[in-house]
């Protein structure tokens, strides 16, 4: 039996990391009282979830906050994530991503870079850190992105509309294009992610209405993205950049495809670019997370090749410690191909992990 290799392209750290010995001591009261309010609301967040009779990844835990402050030391991890089956992940940490203080953003990435690259560069096969950068001012963005990648980061996390950073301007404009070029150069993959960037003013993150605004937070946010991505000429200009949606769904992507190519295709004069839309995404294109049977099952709409799992460890509504039994149940007819695909090998061509190495690892199932 062939064994199975699974790769989170979906998992989390937490914004209430203790980074006080990698950041400068003028922040730390700033960082302890968001660490405080974090902290709050993930509590608020699993009560609600109780009282609505879902089954969270801490069900049945004496201590919720202990159980997720293991996912932060890399033994008490990789046992975690092994037990799950899961070989290896891409770890979403936040930062201070969600301050409008600009010099306090910088300071909270930094001190995430050094801290990740300290507690995980030992097994670097495994664990594919994400860096955040600042977008204000595009020259220390760049600045800041080199930083991690000398550290080791292998992706970059923006926030899915420029709005997030004051004065920033639209992703399609061309003073992006050497954030851009940095970033094809480097061969890492662009992530787009829900709630990532300084509160939303129109949607703020309420952990009482998450339901209700989650769904709008995702549609809204992130296919302003997608349009500059793909109509601004971003993907035109750069061909071997990768760029995807993490945790954001998948459905809604294929309609707006559609759109997106009819829109080209009604220009006057005709179509004005190479490839349609549509082509680009194919091309360049991904979603990932916790896949739901619907998008399993639609997988050709949005393209076999670009498609990934992911178990959003540790958040409380991931498949974690479930996982396996649930890709069971949901992957029960697919092809060994088109799983091994979503599951494995499309993320380690994207994130550039060795499918071999993590193949013949004591952690792949089979």
């Amino acid at each position: 039996m062939t064994a199975r290799v699974v790769i989170s392209a979906d998992s989390h750290t937490e914004r209430f990391l203790d980074l006080s010995e990698y950041i400068d001591p003028k922040h730390r009261p700033k960082m302890d009282e968001l660490n405080k309010r974090d902290e709050e609301r993930l509590l608020k967040i699993l009560e609600n979830m109780r009282n609505r009779g879902q089954e969270t990844s801490y069900s049945g835990r004496k201590n919720t906050m202990e159980e997720f402050r293991i996912t932060v030391d890399l033994g008490d991890r990789m046992d975690a994530i092994t037990s799950d089956g899961v070989c290896a992940e891409v770890v979403i940490e936040r930062g201070g991503s969600r301050d409008p203080d600009v010099d306090f953003l910088r300071a909270c990435n930094s001190a995430y870079y050094r801290w990740f690259n300290e507690h995980f560069a030992d097994e670097a096969y495994r664990f594919i850190g994400v860096a955040a950068i600042t977008i204000g001012d595009i020259d220390k963005g760049i600045e800041e992105l080199k930083e991690a990648h000398d550290l080791g980061f292998r992706a970059l996390i923006l926030p899915g509309s420029h709005y997030w950073f004051p004065g920033a301007l639209p992703f399609h404009d061309r003073a992006y294009d050497p954030l851009w070029a940095t970033v094809q150069e480097m061969g890492i993959p662009i992530l787009f992610h829900p709630g990532f960037g300084r509160e939303n003013p129109i949607l703020p993150a309420d952990p009482d209405g998450q339901v209700f605004k989650y769904g709008p937070l995702t549609t809204l946010e992130l296919r302003a993205a997608l349009k500059h991505f793909l109509l601004g000429g971003i993907a035109e200009r750069f061909p071997t950049l990768n760029f995807g949606w993490v945790e954001s769904g998948s459905l809604w992507v294929p309609p707006l495809l559609d759109e997106y190519d009819a829109l080209v295709k009604r220009r006057p004069g005709g179509q004005s670019q190479e490839l349609l839309p549509s082509e680009l995404f194919a091309r360049q294109g991904f979603c990932a997370g916790p896949l739901t049977q619907s998008e399993v099952d639609a997988r050709h709409r949005l393209g076999i090749d670009n498609l990934m799992f992911g178990t959003d460890y540790p958040h409380p509504e991931g498949t974690y410690p479930h996982t396996q039994s649930m890709i069971d149940e949901m992957f029960e007819g697919v092809s060994a191909e088109e799983t091994d695909k979503i599951l494995a090998t499309n993320a380690a061509r994207v994130f550039n992990l060795d499918i071999g190495r993590l193949t013949s690892s004591t952690v792949a199932v089979g």
